[in-house]
């Protein structure tokens, strides 16, 4: 039996692929960016530090949000009631 044989009985697809992304995405972006903050911190470059932490807040955030749809709605309904006037 060749290794072509082999492929060729497997089902090909991204199930898993999107499933190890949605369990251990942000953990596996924390980390980069913790590495990244680390090597900035010991340049003594602070601003850099500080800019890629807000970054990653305003990412997590927007993963959270395209996660959750309660959220979503609540979130909606907030800022629909910012710029509402009828009281």
């Amino acid at each position: 039996m060749f290794v072509t044989d082999l492929l060729a009985q497997t089902e090909v697809g991204t199930n898993n692929l999107t499933e190890w992304i949605g369990h251990n995405g942000v953990q596996t972006v924390l980390a980069i960016a913790a590495i990244v903050m680390f090597a900035a911190g010991i340049r003594a470059n602070a601003t850099k530090v500080i800019t890629i932490a807000a970054l990653i807040l305003v990412g997590l955030a927007i993963y959270s949000l395209s996660k959750n749809p309660a959220m979503q709605n609540d979130l909606g309904g907030f800022i629909w009631g910012l710029f509402n006037n009828n009281g």
